[in-house]
């Protein structure tokens, strides 16, 4: 009761979408409805399509189409958007045949202003075509907030081997860091660094004021080159690396061979 982890519910998911928002069955009541942080759906793409597993069993029907295939959706966001939390978010997983339709769909649901991104997933290799047209290797994923001041957990791309290389130098603590300028374009005055004015290199001017360069000193983030040029000391442990972007291109393995692939119909 007081330790919730999970549930998994095999039937009609309107109908228990329905059940959360009633909120009167003792097994999810105040456990769901307005509590939810994310909500992740991967629904049929509306390809008029049946789909087997690899021996030919029976894995999930997708015959429904336009219009009929949006209005279904939609009743089912009308009531995903009550079970989210106030700083919730929904990701919508679609191709590009149905995703432009959704999207007008979700503006009017979850307000356009909580429109967050369309993330570009690239899911599969470069294919080789006979059609007049590009081929299609990219999925769309939709993502909206409940309110604006929504929760968001940034993510970062691990370092390249080839940057943590540049981080070449160990300081008295064994930490790992690398020498960038302290100075940037324009001309500016000299300032005081171990005691000693220094003026900036011709054409430059020192990056921190005074008062931020006392404390990286303080800190022991500022260090003379061999020419003497303060420098400020930039280190590995303290650098998340780059933001994930809204292009995915390599958050799954692209070997056909990955350990990744589970052998479902539609790869998830």
């Amino acid at each position: 009761d007081h330790e919730w982890q999970n549930l998994i519910v095999q039937g009609d998911n309107l109908q228990f979408l329905k059940t959360c928002y009633r909120n009167v069955d003792p097994l999810i009541k105040d456990k769901v409805k307005g509590k939810v942080k994310l909500i992740y759906i991967d629904p049929p793409f509306a390809t008029k399509s049946e789909f087997e597993g690899r021996n030919g069993e029976k894995s999930y029907t997708d015959k429904i189409d336009a219009a009929e295939f949006i209005e279904a959706l939609r009743e089912r966001l009308v009531y995903l958007r009550e079970l989210l939390a106030d700083d919730g978010s929904l990701y919508v997983h679609l191709d590009q045949k149905m995703s432009h339709y959704l999207k007008v769909v979700l503006d009017e649901l979850f307000d356009s202003d909580n429109f967050r991104n369309e993330v570009i997933w690239q899911r599969t290799r470069a294919q080789h075509t006979d059609l007049k047209s590009f081929g299609n290797i990219h999925d769309n994923i939709l993502v909206y907030s409940k309110n604006i001041s929504s929760m968001f957990a940034t993510q970062y791309v691990p370092h390249k081997e080839e940057y943590i290389k540049r981080f070449n130098k160990i300081d008295e603590n064994g930490r790992s860091y690398m020498l960038i300028p302290a100075h940037a374009p324009g001309a500016g005055p000299a300032r005081e660094f171990f005691g000693k004015l220094i003026p900036p290199p011709t054409g430059r001017h020192w990056t921190y004021k005074q008062e931020t360069i006392d404390k990286l000193i303080e800190q022991n983030k500022i260090e003379l080159t061999s020419k003497g040029t303060p420098s400020l000391r930039h280190y590995l442990d303290e650098t998340k690396g780059a933001v994930v972007q809204s292009l995915w291109t390599d958050i799954v393995p692209l070997n056909p061979v990955a350990a990744e692939r589970v052998n479902y119909p539609t790869q998830k």
